[in-house]
């Protein structure tokens, strides 16, 4: 007969202060210690600048490769478990140059068709411009975009740089950044495009729209469409010349003109301490909200990581930190947040860079806010170093089961990733028992346990036996794809493994069960 296995009020309590003590933890299922450095090319200088998280739950990351003569697009695709994925490009690497000069990808947007569009810019031998590049889903580029693939535009007669990608619902692409009107002045800038690559000429004016103010310098870092059309841009401006920076949205009618509903006047500027103020990241939420991450400096010393929140028509959120603005030291050094998710919860996560020390210089930030613009102190504040030097996050992405992806630039100038447990990571109910019926026997357990689950729908299954410390014992299966229905797996624990309580984890990209075993 079947012991099937019911967690006692103690056991529960023991695994769920378990979960508790991970929170913020690096994940070790991920390349065994967390932590993920890949060179693009041989003693080559590479920059990782964008993230994406696609439904099989691989991860597309973007950014630059200088291995020669010339800085390159470059992207690379990882399996969930961190290794890299050598169905994408060569070996899990891609390559892209535009035109024999300075080229940099840093956005990435994904079709539904899982295509992936990746924009930056790009030297044309006199000034940088708008690029973009369109890859298939095994990392080639799609002939069908622009030109090979590629497309590229000149803004102005200065230099243009896309910062950031969004897709509009009917498929066409805005891109945003700075164009540069005069050496010293720069404009938000756009460029929407058809599903082709070519410039979409009902935007604008033939496809470009620049917002440039009398007397204002002004850069765009981030865009946002939302489920109207209306477009969404933040970054940065100055009042005027003489001023300080400070954070700045707009928002833009379907067609590129400012809606005058917006703010004032289409615009808003937010200050916060009386100096210079950098907004670099932005998500919109379900609600309509729009929240900007970024840095702000208290006089000529410190640089804090700042978070503001504003409610649809572009005022502050006063239910947020109480005034709708929120600063955080980190290090009481020199912080920055330089990107942004929003979990399912409505917490907010930003990541970015802290500056420790002269000789540990900086490390990845990463930090949660819970929906009230409170910092959540149960994650706490996650600085996370692959060696002793210059190690900066610039992206941050949640996987489904609500894992957090940050990547950025390493110290030995490779792609660097890390990932954090988000808690509640192994422990009852992560999924409903409707969706995965999991059943362990026999347990108290020997040498062998038998599972018994139901999946869904068809899917990558992953089988993982923890410690109470949140190791990883035995990896059982690694994204193993099965059939939807019932599931029956014979697992052999291993020899030696000494008496104790355990978890055996079950993942799958639609999410977690969990059950505790005891040796």
């Amino acid at each position: 007969m079947k012991t099937l296995f019911l967690v006692p009020l103690l056991s529960l309590f023991t695994f769920i202060s378990f979960l508790s003590s991970q929170v913020g933890a690096l994940d070790l299922t991920f390349n065994t210690d967390g932590k993920v450095t890949t060179a693009l090319e041989p003693m080559s200088i590479d920059h990782l600048y964008a993230l994406a998280i696609q439904p099989d739950q691989k991860i597309v990351a973007a950014g630059y490769a200088h291995g020669g003569a010339n800085q390159d697009f470059a992207l690379a695709r990882y399996h969930p478990d961190g290794s890299l994925d050598a169905s994408f490009g060569v070996d899990g690497k891609t390559i892209t140059d535009f035109n024999a000069g300075a080229d940099a990808a840093t956005s990435i947007v994904l079709q539904p068709d899982g295509k992936i569009i990746v924009a930056g810019y790009a030297l044309n031998g006199v000034q940088t411009d708008f690029a973009l590049a369109r890859y298939l889903e095994n990392g080639s580029l799609d002939p069908s975009f622009g030109i090979n693939g590629l497309q590229t535009t000149a803004i102005g007669l200065n230099n243009s740089e896309g910062l950031s990608v969004a897709l509009q619902a009917d498929g066409k692409i805005v891109v945003v950044g700075t164009a540069t009107l005069i050496p010293t002045r720069g404009a938000f800038t756009m460029a929407r495009y058809d599903t082709n690559g070519v410039l979409d000429t009902t935007f604008g004016a033939g496809g470009i729209m620049i917002n440039a103010i009398d007397s204002t310098d002004e850069h765009a870092f981030s865009v946002a469409i939302r489920p109207d059309g209306k477009i969404v841009v933040a970054g940065y401006a100055h009042p005027n010349l003489d001023a300080y920076y400070d954070f700045a949205i707009a928002q833009y009618l379907p067609d590129g003109s400012l809606d005058s509903t917006f703010g004032i006047n289409g615009r808003q500027l937010t200050d916060f301490q009386g100096f210079n103020d950098y907004g670099y990241a932005m998500l919109l939420q379900s609600d309509g909200k729009i929240v900007v991450a970024g840095s702000t400096r208290a006089g000529n010393t410190m640089l804090s990581m700042a978070v503001v929140r504003y409610n649809a028509d572009g005022t502050l959120d006063t239910n947020f930190s109480q005034d709708g603005k929120t600063i955080t030291s980190v290090n009481f050094q020199s912080d920055a947040a330089y990107s942004i998710a929003l979990q399912t919860d409505g917490k907010i996560v930003v990541a970015g860079s802290s500056y420790l020390s002269l000789y540990e210089s900086f490390r990845f930030a990463v930090l949660r806010y819970l929906p009230n613009g409170n910092l959540d102190n149960e994650f706490g504040k996650v600085t996370t170093a692959f060696q002793v030097g210059n190690d900066q996050a610039y992206a941050v992405a949640i996987q489904a089961d609500g894992k957090i992806v940050a990547g950025g630039g390493s110290t030995n100038f490779d792609f660097a990733l890390a990932r954090y447990l988000p808690g509640e990571v192994v422990g009852v109910g992560d999924v409903p028992i409707s969706t995965h019926a999991l059943f362990i026997y026999p347990n108290p357990a020997a040498e062998q346990i038998v599972m018994e689950y139901s999946l869904d729908k068809a899917e990558p299954v992953s089988i993982a036996l923890y410690n109470q410390s949140g190791k990883i014992i035995r990896l059982f299966s690694n994204q193993e794809q099965q059939p939807a229905g019932k599931q029956t797996r014979s697992l052999l624990l291993p020899s030696g493994l000494p008496s104790g309580n355990y978890v055996i984890v079950l993942t799958t990209p639609s999410g977690r069960a969990s059950w505790p075993i005891v040796k």
